[in-house]
């Protein structure tokens, strides 16, 4: 796979569950949504999984609404989409 589309608990697990001695993907791209993507998770995620990772933000009537590069949150805390 070339995109993934997940909750941030999701990618919490993902990113827990790599090997110590795995890269990043440079290829894959990762949307993120449902919860706040918190900066640390952000940061390990962009280290250890792939360096495109990105906030979705939306609802269940509209579907996605918004959506920014992860390290956008960096500087913002509580920042979605």
């Amino acid at each position: 796979p070339n995109v993934l589309v997940m909750a941030t608990a999701q990618l919490a697990a993902l990113v827990d569950s790599l090997p110590r001695d795995s890269q990043p993907v440079p290829d894959l791209v990762v949307y993120v949504g449902g919860a706040e993507l918190t900066r640390s998770l952000s940061r390990r995620a962009r280290l250890r999984l792939t360096p495109s990772v990105y906030v979705i933000y939306g609802s269940t009537e509209a579907g996605g609404v918004s959506l920014a590069h992860a390290a956008s949150a960096d500087t913002r805390p509580g920042f979605t989409g």
